[in-house]
């Protein structure tokens, strides 16, 4: 979460705070580097776009990007704004908490990473969610025997609070990638929203 914290924040900065907005346009996990004190760098600006003046979306005449994490306006159109970036974001904060990366294999033209999450939500959260980073209960833990313990924190034992939190942070994710640009929320917004989940888990922990 501290990493996907620092990434939020970066962006926000770049979309809000420079002097001239700057899209990255090729945000994805590789492009996120980890300093000797884990905070997160957002890196390769190679195919970054200014919007100048009062600009609120630039058309990009070479479309470059990575497949999965483009925006779909940009994907078709070669139109990037603030909100392709926040595309990006929202996949990579999905593929962070189900470790699955939009072109698995087990996605295709009907079933996407966004619409597999979605999907789960809010009833079967344990298919979706990496086991590696779950809160498993003691019992589950002593045993070894992961699958038996059915993430039974879901239904209210273990660490509510910590699903709740997974169930917070992909519905962000899901907020981020919505279709249409509009529906999407601006970087400051994401990273408001991932400091409030972040300080609640942090507080129950």
């Amino acid at each position: 979460m501290s990493i996907m914290l620092d990434v939020a924040l970066a962006l926000a900065y770049l979309h809000h705070e420079h002097l001239e907005a700057v899209l990255h346009c090729d945000l994805k996990p590789s492009n996120v580097l980890l300093d000797q004190d884990m905070t997160a760098r957002v890196a390769d600006f190679g195919i970054a776009r200014l919007l100048l003046g009062d600009d609120t979306s630039i058309v990009s005449r070479n479309l470059h990007g990575t497949i999965g994490y483009m925006a779909p306006e940009y994907a078709s159109t070669g139109k990037a704004s603030r909100k392709s970036d926040v595309f990006s974001y929202g996949i990579m904060l999905l593929e962070v908490i189900t470790e699955k990366k939009p072109t698995n294999t087990m996605f295709s033209e009907e079933l996407s990473l966004r619409e597999w999450v979605s999907q789960a939500i809010p009833s079967r959260l344990a298919h979706v969610v990496d086991h590696t980073i779950l809160l498993l209960d003691e019992e589950a833990r002593s045993s070894g025997d992961v699958q038996r313990a059915s993430w039974s924190s879901c239904q209210g034992s273990g660490s509510p609070s910590g699903w709740s939190c997974v169930a917070q942070i992909l519905d962000l994710g899901l907020q981020c990638s919505c279709d249409l640009p509009e529906e999407r929320l601006s970087m400051k917004d994401v990273a408001a929203k991932l400091a409030r989940i972040r300080e609640s888990l942090l507080s129950s922990s």
